[in-house]
């Protein structure tokens, strides 16, 4: 090393005196080659990588790859919106020399990103290596929005689903008005004759699609009001008629109309209402159900249901309280692919909430060939097809009905008989699927296929556990309980299940048990007494019905709380179930109010799925 340094002094000195003049920067000498006691430091740039590479991994990362460089210390990843300008690309990441990879996170869903890279060592930096790009993957756009004017304040929107979303948004007028995991929306409280335009986009997390094409529809005018002197003059008046598609319909006392609804799995249903059915302005919607355990007939009974699906036909007046009993006779029309050519021993039933038996609807016709029931009711609940010899009148079932709660009286033996039915399942149990498994995190699971045993997916563990009943389940339910602040918990929407059977005292659309943990008086419709009740503040208006202010919802503490219990540590210990299908809070008061989170927030699984997620003990 020495000796090339003696050598390298003695040339320059040489050339020194022959006057050759070093002065300035137009002349230069470089060596390239070791210095040092063997470092391994090179003068001199390294090579550019080549074979660089980009993939979309996700949503919102890229990964990014390269050959390794010899000689180099590490290397720098650029990223640019183009392929241009590189010289003001943002510097990704910096790696050293044994990383020749780099996921790029935080990015923007659908959009494309450029990449190259450089090496480096102790004394200078390569060239830019050449570009690769990749376009991060986009969820899927809500296709087919359709807006159905309904009245001169209301319209309905409908669209198609995306699959694997955790629900959507839409925008009325470049205004967020809904979030949810359904695919209608009534928008309700509109001015008369005013056009209105709606975007939706899908969303997963925090992540966004695009908005869609926008559609407008107009509300009807109102009515003219009438011409002075005695003459006459007119005012245009509602259709006698109406009707929609997929979405809820409204109708007045004096119109007739008929609302449709098509489910993916190619079944429907169909309501015709009579006009005088009702005696003010009503809507009408379906939605297909799950037999869940509390509707699961004996297996005396001898019954089984037709098709995968209940049908829950419900009706709501304008201040969102559920109409139960009509004036004149509904016709609704079932279509299920799966009937039977054979029609016998066949019968339509309802399911009777009181005695909690369903019970045979008089009178249904059923068509093989179009695969279709049609029968006549005048009050409306939850329907299904059963075959069952002889069509006995009644079918009996495990739930006891609104007048008992579940769970009431645990015996010894029914302990014992829980206990075996967990390690009987344990046996049968396969290899677990962690991706359903997480999938499935936070929801409260029905056996479709046996007699609908209820399980909870615990989201820590990934473990589920049997509820198998009311007391149980509030019991259970309870002790995965997660300690919250009531400042906190006023950042969570309140959930509304129309169908919980519960006692509304003051009939302002809040259960008792609901104004219990909200706070507020059960027999006063406006606690504060600002002349807004109580419901529309909690649930419409998003106000507190307590005093003052606007409640101000988190959505990024929502959607780290679904599937979650919380417990309200600065009351009373206050139970609150997160459901991870719509983000809202559904209070848990006792072993009743769990066994209707169970009855109608869970989801149908089979056997061969819930098989693949772990069983855990209580």
């Amino acid at each position: 090393m020495k000796t090339r340094f003696i050598l390298f002094f003695l040339i320059i000195t040489a050339l020194a005196l022959a006057g050759v003049s070093f002065a300035g920067s137009a002349f230069a000498l470089t060596y390239e080659g070791t210095i040092g006691g063997g470092d391994g430091a090179v003068i001199g740039a390294p090579s550019a990588p080549t074979s660089v590479s980009a993939v979309a991994s996700g949503y919102t990362s890229v990964d990014i790859s390269w050959s390794a460089v010899a000689g180099a210390s590490g290397y720098k990843v650029y990223r640019n919106a183009t392929d241009g300008n590189w010289d003001s690309a943002a510097l990704a990441t910096t790696t050293t020399a044994s990383t020749t990879s780099f996921g790029d996170t935080a990015l923007t869903s659908g959009a494309t990103y450029y990449y190259k890279v450089k090496s480096y060592n102790s004394s200078q930096t390569s060239d830019f290596s050449s570009t690769a790009s990749a376009v991060t993957n986009a969820l899927g756009v809500p296709a087919n929005l359709a807006a159905s004017v309904q009245s001169t304040t209301a319209i309905n929107l409908s669209w198609s689903a995306v699959t694997g979303v955790d629900g959507y948004k839409l925008y009325r007028n470049d205004g967020l008005v809904a979030t949810q995991a359904g695919l209608t929306y009534s928008d309700t409280g509109l001015s008369a004759g005013t056009s209105y335009s709606y975007k939706v986009k899908s969303y997963i997390g925090s992540v966004e699609s695009a908005l869609s094409s926008a559609v407008s529809a107009t509300t009807q005018s109102a009515p003219a009001a009438p011409s002075g002197g005695g003459g006459g003059g007119s005012s245009p008046s509602a259709p006698s008629s109406v009707s929609s598609n997929n979405v809820p319909l409204t109708l007045s006392a004096t119109q007739t109309g008929t609302v449709s609804y098509a489910f993916p799995d190619s079944s429907s249903a169909k309501v015709e209402v009579p006009a005088g059915a009702v005696g003010s302005a009503t809507t009408f919607s379906a939605a297909q159900g799950t037999l869940n355990a509390a509707q699961t007939p004996v297996q005396t009974a001898g019954a089984f249901m037709v098709g995968d699906s209940v049908f829950n036909i419900t009706a709501q007046d304008a201040s969102g309280n559920l109409v139960r009993d009509f004036s004149g006779a509904l016709t609704i029309t079932l279509a299920v692919p799966e009937l039977p050519a054979d029609t016998n021993d066949l019968a339509v039933y309802y399911f009777n909430d009181a005695t909690g038996a369903w019970v045979e609807v008089p009178g249904a016709s059923f068509n093989p060939t179009t695969k279709s029931v049609v029968f006549s009711v005048n009050h409306l609940t939850t329907f299904a097809i059963f075959k069952a010899a002889g069509t006995p009148a009644t079918l009996a079932t495990n739930s006891p009905g609104s007048g008992q709660v579940l769970g009431e009286k645990i015996t010894a033996s029914l302990s014992g008989a829980v206990s075996d039915y967990v390690s009987a399942q344990k046996r049968l149990l396969k290899t677990i699927d962690k991706k359903l498994t997480k999938r499935l995190s936070g929801r409260i699971l029905l056996q479709v296929q046996d007699k609908g045993e209820a399980w909870y997916v615990e989201p820590v563990s990934q473990i589920r556990y049997y509820l198998a009943d009311g007391a149980r389940a509030y019991g259970a339910l309870r002790k995965f309980g997660l300690g919250i602040t009531n400042k906190d918990l006023e950042k969570i929407p309140v959930g509304i299940e129309q169908r919980f059977l519960d006692t509304d005292t003051d009939g302002d659309g809040l259960a008792d048990k609901l104004e219990e943990g909200l706070g507020t008086d059960v027999s006063n419709t406006d606690t504060d007494g600002d002349g807004v009740s109580d419901y529309d503040e909690a649930v419409k208006n998003k106000t507190n019905p307590l005093g003052e202010g606007k409640l101000v919802y988190n959505t990024p503490l929502t959607n780290r709380l679904k599937g979650r219990i919380v417990l309200q540590v600065e009351s009373r210990g206050e139970a609150w179930y997160i459901n991870p299908v719509d983000g809202k809070r559904y209070y848990l008061k006792d072993g009743s109010a769990a066994y209707q989170v169970m009855r109608y927030l869970s989801l149908g699984i089979t056997n061969s799925d819930i098989q693949k997620v772990g069983i855990g003990d209580l």
